[in-house]
């Protein structure tokens, strides 16, 4: 990633490259992202915001603040979109109005092009956020009407249904989704999530391993699947946990489940192995 930031490489693929910083938040890439949004080139700037949301909020409120101001549209955008999730309490006068300015200029963006199911979504989110709870789910209602194979939506919509209480429907968009996009990793992995919480584990497994199964690059989703099975299964979780840490080697939660599955096989050198890395991974990270 560095290679390509410091080298004379043209400014579209320092954007991209800014975006995949996120992925690893540490110490490094946090002050890497924080240069990227002084960079001139303004997708160079949206891809560091972008990156800034994956590391903690006391981490990067301020600097989102500082970017409502950006001469870039689509960075004001969005810097908006990213703080309307927070209750932000007491501002002075000048922040607000320059919060709720530009608040209004992405909603207005967003209505202008509300015939693309993407809009739709980023309109149920931030009215969501914004705790417009009948606005939002006409937004994600209409957002599936536009493309009934838009899996985001059907993520989001069931999301915030089950913070509306409303854990049966979310149940049946989910199912509604599969419908549509059967092979949807992640919207396997949501269903499974469903029946955990609704104590019904031997209905979870199965989702939660073709939600790994579909997107194999994806360490979560193979991490979750490997911890719903562990505690009757823990070498079948470390078969799956060494199979992605081979792709993953920093991931934190993947080298802490093989430190613990290894423990409750009782291979102990194994275990210590494990349990070291992560110690020095926690040590690197900024969560």
């Amino acid at each position: 990633l560095y290679e390509v930031l410091m080298s004379d490489a043209p400014d579209i693929a320092k954007a991209t490259v800014t975006a995949y910083l996120g992925h690893y938040p540490s110490r490094q890439t946090y002050t890497t992202t924080l240069q990227m949004l002084r960079n001139k080139d303004g997708k160079i700037r949206r891809a560091a915001l972008q990156s800034l949301e994956s590391f903690p909020p006391q981490m990067r409120i301020q600097e989102t603040f500082k970017m409502l101001s950006d001469p870039l549209k689509t960075v004001r955008m969005e810097a908006a979109r990213q703080l309307s999730v927070f209750p932000l309490g007491e501002m002075d006068k000048e922040r607000k109005e320059l919060f709720e300015k530009v608040l209004a200029e992405y909603k207005e963006t967003l209505i202008f092009s509300s015939d693309r199911p993407e809009s739709q979504l980023s309109l149920g989110v931030l009215y969501s956020n914004l705790k417009m709870p009948k606005e939002a789910e006409a937004a994600y209602v209409e957002a599936i009407r536009l493309q009934p194979q838009f899996v985001p939506a059907y993520i989001n919509y069931s999301n915030f249904l089950q913070h509306q209480g409303r854990s049966e429907k979310s149940f049946e968009v989910l199912k509604q989704g599969l419908k549509e996009v059967p092979q949807a990793a992640i919207i396997h992995h949501a269903l499974g999530l469903w029946y955990v919480r609704n104590k019904e584990n031997a209905k979870a497994i199965p989702e939660l391993k073709k939600a790994a199964e579909f997107n194999a690059d994806d360490a979560r989703l193979s991490y979750v699947y490997a911890v719903s099975i562990g505690a009757k299964d823990p070498k079948e979780a470390i078969k799956i946990l060494e199979d992605v840490y081979l792709k993953h080697t920093g991931n934190i939660q993947i080298v802490s489940g093989l430190a613990y599955y290894y423990k409750m096989t009782g291979d102990t050198q194994k275990s210590e192995e494990y349990e070291k890395k992560a110690r020095a991974l926690q040590n690197f990270s900024v969560r």
